[in-house]
């Protein structure tokens, strides 16, 4: 409004000083009139400068953002109120603005670290896969050439089985022949054996006739002897009847000596009979289990003939299938190696997904870091960030404090004997761990849904952690996982990556090795004027989401 009047009595002063050229009075107003306005003037543009100024020191980068937008700009001037109302409204757009970019970017984050990390493990199952398909593969060829080893001992164990019932039938042929000549044998045998018996009872039959020969011959005898006793008494009447008597008397001896001669002879061949019984008799007892024996083997060796051509033929089936399976087991390898090379590509997509994911996670955590640096004020990420700035300085003076007791660029590392995860001591630990662990369990019960709050050095070296992860190592890698984290090593992505960045602070999102999604908030230490380590505040995204 001021500005419309200076400029009115300007244009004013003009005109008077025209028409005062012809009236001399209104020359002087005219003057007037301009010497006003040029005062007026003056007066705006040191008001304008002024609020500029105040304007310019409110849009400055504070010292520990690059702009703080928690702020509402005021002008005492009247000719900037539209363009304050108007900077205000931008400032409360751009608040609400790059909050709630910031939080899609911390969500799209958390998303990205679950996917990589669920990527990393099918890239693992993938790989597995690849090497149990290899593994297929190998086997598979080993198996062809395994049956073509066995089907090239089948085909002679066939033909060897050919040969073998060949010559069993022919032995079958020969032993079933020599069972029946047995059989027959045995059968001449009793043949044999029943004419000896015959023989033998006829020879007891002569035995007892010449027996009563001799008897007979012996009665004679005794009745030619009183024959010719009778005669010698009867004198020359008897005297041929003495001589009938006397040869009555030698034909009764001869009798008798020819009974005795078939006697003994018969006796003799009677023993040899008896022999030959006795000897005919075991020909047949062993004949007759000889015929039995080899009746048996004939039926076990036709048995055996007939297992034989069984086996001859089974092994002809094995060989066929041997084939068959050779035949299948080549499709399988090469089934196989098409799985494998499948799986090959499928694992290098997997891999080149995960690092495009994770390429695309930092560079959402890169914008998270540009973002970062505008201060907000009210959101939980602007609240989360001023407590991890403000245990930066508390630790960084502590650790300044420690340095003077002992050396903290100590880096004589010992590991720890029979610690799984490796843990590790150094000249400072002891004494870090106990001017730290109250400080760090401190700092988790000041962000919620905090994981840890601690610092490491640039090796990743954690002399001290929580006290409810600091237990003595059980032996157990599960249980000491979680429970024994002190004096462990870092050297995750994580790790490494906070202690690489040389920015104020690095905002990232990663799957723990326990297996959580945390936003990790980490912002470099100073000792002595030099980078010592990170400090590293990991949480629930949900923290630091509005």
């Amino acid at each position: 409004m001021l500005l419309k009047f200076a400029n009115l009595a300007a244009l004013a002063a003009a005109v008077m000083f025209w028409f005062g050229q012809a009236r001399p009075g209104w020359a002087g107003l005219a003057l007037a009139l301009a010497a006003a306005a040029q005062v007026l003037d003056v007066l705006l543009s040191l008001g304008l400068t002024r609020d500029l100024r105040q304007l310019e020191g409110a849009l400055a980068p504070s010292g520990t953002h690059a702009a703080d937008l928690d702020r509402h700009l005021a002008t005492g001037s009247p000719l900037l109120a539209k363009v304050r109302g108007n900077l205000n409204g931008f400032l409360g757009g751009l608040q609400s603005g790059i909050g709630s970019v910031r939080c899609a970017n911390v969500r799209i984050a958390t998303g990205v670290a679950a996917i990589t990390a669920q990527m990393k493990k099918l890239v693992a199952i993938s790989a597995s896969q690849r090497e149990q398909t290899g593994a297929i593969v190998t086997a598979t060829r080993t198996v062809a050439q395994a049956v073509d080893a066995v089907s090239h001992s089948s085909v002679q164990i066939t033909e060897a089985a050919g040969r073998n019932v060949r010559e069993a039938e022919a032995a079958f042929s020969d032993l079933a022949e020599a069972t029946e000549a047995t059989k027959v044998t045995v059968v001449e045998m009793e043949a044999v054996t029943r004419t000896i018996q015959e023989l033998k009872r006829n020879g007891d039959v002569v035995l007892e006739t010449a027996g009563l020969i001799n008897k007979i011959s012996e009665q004679t005898n005794m009745l030619a002897l009183n024959a010719a006793i009778e005669a010698a008494h009867a004198g020359e009447i008897g005297r041929g009847f003495a001589v009938v008597a006397d040869e009555v008397r030698k034909l009764a001896v001869s009798a008798r000596d020819a009974a005795e001669l078939i006697t003994s002879g018969m006796e003799a061949m009677g023993r040899q009979v008896e022999a030959t019984l006795t000897g005919s008799t075991t020909i047949l007892v062993h004949s007759r289990r000889t015929a039995a024996i080899a009746e048996r083997s004939s039926a076990r060796f036709q048995q055996m003939t007939s297992d034989l051509s069984g086996i001859a033929g089974s092994i002809a089936h094995i060989d066929t299938q041997l084939g068959e399976i050779a035949g299948q087991a080549a499709l399988i390898g090469v089934q196989a190696s098409s799985i494998e090379d499948g799986t090959r590509s499928l694992a290098e997509q997997l891999q080149a997904t995960a690092d495009t994911a994770a390429k695309g996670g930092q560079e959402t955590e890169g914008v998270i870091g540009v973002l970062g640096n505008y201060w907000l004020g009210t959101t939980r990420y602007d609240q989360v960030f001023a407590q991890v700035r403000g245990f930066k300085a508390e630790f960084e003076a502590r650790l300044e404090r420690l340095a003077a007791r002992t050396d903290l660029w100590d880096k004589a590392y010992v590991q720890v004997p029979g610690t799984d995860p490796a843990k590790y001591e150094l000249g400072y630990t002891a004494l870090f761990a106990k001017e730290m662990t109250d400080l760090y369990d401190h700092w988790a019960t000041c962000v919620p849904g905090t994981a840890y709050a601690l610092c490491t050095n640039l090796d990743g070296y954690m002399p001290a952690h929580h006290r409810a992860a600091s237990c003595p190592p059980t032996g157990d890698r599960a249980v000491d996982l979680l429970r024994s984290r002190d004096r462990r090593k870092m050297t995750d992505t994580g790790a490494q990556r906070a202690n690489a960045s040389t920015a104020p602070f690095l905002f990232q999102t990663y799957v723990r090795d326990t297996g959580e999604v945390l936003s990790d908030l980490a912002m470099p230490i100073l000792l002595q004027g030099r980078r010592w380590g990170t400090l590293r505040v990991g949480f629930t995204p949900a923290s630091v989401l509005d």
